[in-house]
């Protein structure tokens, strides 16, 4: 029973992650009025999504 929660957990943290990495780029690319300007705070927010994208599917 432990292994079937555990896929269960492993799944519903998969998609909570999946969820959450759509919001972050939806946030970079929706009507962003800095899409144009590709200044610092742009290029650094683009970077931390990156990291954050390439980081939490670890679980």
């Amino acid at each position: 029973m432990r292994e079937f929660n555990n896929k269960s957990n492993k799944k519903i943290y998969q998609i909570v992650v999946f969820i959450v990495i759509a919001i972050m780029i939806l946030g970079l690319v929706a009507d962003n009025p800095r899409m144009g300007d590709f200044g610092a705070g742009y290029i650094l927010n683009l970077v931390l999504v990156l990291i954050l994208s390439v980081c939490l599917p670890q679980g």
